[in-house]
């Protein structure tokens, strides 16, 4: 028995539970009120929306759910960016699926909005995923709309716009 292997076992089985704590925090997005309040409407959640579009019984994965994580506290916080993204699978093919969370501020965009979807859309073009943006926000964070639309020279040095 090798005590340093078991400390170190431990060690992480606890930073899985911080991660996994952490991670579920996330996913309630704008709060459990505003989730009570959409489904009142008869809407689905980002999540829920997007788990509803893939396959059923296939693997899919959230990307960056961590984005956003502690920024714009000013305005009420942006988990995931506002928006939810998954990989997985559409009638048998691998998509990549991005949802505005009305959650989080009725789905309004922050800097971090654009700038995640401008990766996702360079991620597209290195794989043979197919990338579905579903709906368009209905306002900006007023404050930060002048940089909601990042350049390539924000993102890796050319002075370009984001194409649209």
């Amino acid at each position: 028995m090798d005590i340093n292997f078991n400390k170190n076992e431990d060690h992480n089985k606890l930073l899985l539970t911080d991660l996994k704590q952490h991670f579920a925090k996330v996913r309630v997005g704008g709060g459990e009120k505003r989730i009570a309040k959409l489904h009142a409407e008869g809407k689905m959640t980002a999540r829920e929306r997007v788990d509803y579009l893939l396959d059923p019984k296939t693997k899919s994965i959230e990307i960056g759910a961590f984005v956003g994580d502690g920024m714009y506290a000013e305005h009420g916080g942006c988990p995931s960016g506002g928006v939810v993204v998954k990989m997985g699978y559409i009638k048998g093919k691998q998509c990549i699926v991005v949802a505005n969370d009305a959650t989080v501020k009725a789905g309004a965009w922050f800097p971090i909005t654009g700038k995640r979807i401008y990766a996702l859309r360079k991620l597209r073009w290195r794989t043979v995923c197919q990338l579905f943006i579903w709906s368009i926000p209905p306002e900006f964070i007023f404050r930060c709309r002048m940089k909601s639309f990042p350049t390539r020279n924000t993102l890796d040095g050319y002075s370009e716009t984001m194409p649209l």
